[in-house]
């Protein structure tokens, strides 16, 4: 699947610049302007120097300006924008719902289309291959972080969900190359889960991170990552669609391990899920 660069942009938007911001805005606002415009133009238009349009093009394709205008240009005709919708008090609380409903389910095909076959592929490897598997994440992360290791457990997959980051610190630095971080970060700038990947790193403990910041420091320490996706750039509602998707993306993870398990795995995991059961866990 082709990676749209329009819907990277949306994404990444809360968290670019304050030049980045400016360029990005007249890229959002009008596409097929904005590849009509020379660097020249646009570095006036946007009050930017040339020198950042470059870096903005590199971050967003590895290439230069013209490469950016290439990319853009491939992905118009896939372009669907989402029409802003918004909340009226005025309206039923189920119509409310309905409009929520839609916002996820654009959230949710944005993340599909941000996550490759290959990234979610070797992710899934990383994590079959894994000895122990720890998973970093605090505030709304947290509750994403303890979603995904009660899920690895119920697969027989040894993980474990530390709340108190120096401990997860501390665990993380001696897990080794055969261990797996899991970190979690919607912004990838959270300062406790950078200091719990940069000292994993330092042991050579490879790194996977869920996050909606692709250009965060927590996306560059990672060896893989996965984006999670709002459907439209509402303040109010975008952090709760990120939160959902995150969920999708760790839900897709698990569901896939669990259909690659042999007999003596789903008995296994049936064993776990009667534990839990008889402690009314999953209620």
């Amino acid at each position: 699947m082709a990676i749209n660069i329009l819907t990277e942009v949306k994404t990444s938007y809360t968290f670019l610049s304050k030049v980045e911001t400016r360029i990005a805005d007249l890229l959002l606002r009008d596409p097929q302007a904005f590849i009509g415009l020379t660097i020249t133009e646009l570095s006036e238009r946007a009050a930017v120097s040339q020198g950042s349009i470059n870096n903005f093009s590199r971050k967003l394709c590895g290439g230069g300006f013209a490469k950016l205008k290439l990319e853009i240009a491939a992905c118009l005709p896939l372009t669907n924008d989402v029409p802003f919708t918004a909340v009226d008090p005025a309206q039923s609380i189920k119509t409310a719902m309905e409009v929520k409903s839609r916002d996820i389910v654009s959230a949710f095909r944005n993340t599909l289309e941000l996550n490759d076959e290959s990234t979610l592929q070797r992710v899934v490897n990383l994590i079959a291959r894994a000895k122990k598997i720890e998973i970093c994440g605090v505030l709304t992360s947290g509750s994403i972080a303890q979603s995904l290791c009660i899920q690895l457990i119920s697969l027989g997959i040894s993980a474990s969900y530390i709340s108190e980051p120096l401990i997860s610190a501390v665990s993380a630095s001696m897990l080794g190359n055969e261990g797996l971080i899991i970190a979690i970060s919607s912004s990838g700038r959270t300062k406790e889960v950078l200091e719990i990947v940069e000292l994993a790193k330092q042991s050579g403990v490879p790194v996977v991170c869920l996050t909606a910041n692709k250009y965060s420091p927590l996306a560059e320490l990672s060896d893989e990552v996965l984006l999670a996706s709002a459907g439209h750039q509402t303040v109010s509602d975008r952090m709760s669609e990120i939160r959902a998707s995150q969920f999708l993306l760790i839900d897709t993870l698990c569901a896939y391990l669990r259909s690659t398990v042999d007999t003596s795995g789903r008995e296994q995991y049936y064993r776990l899920q009667q534990i839990l059961d008889s402690h009314s866990v999953t209620d």
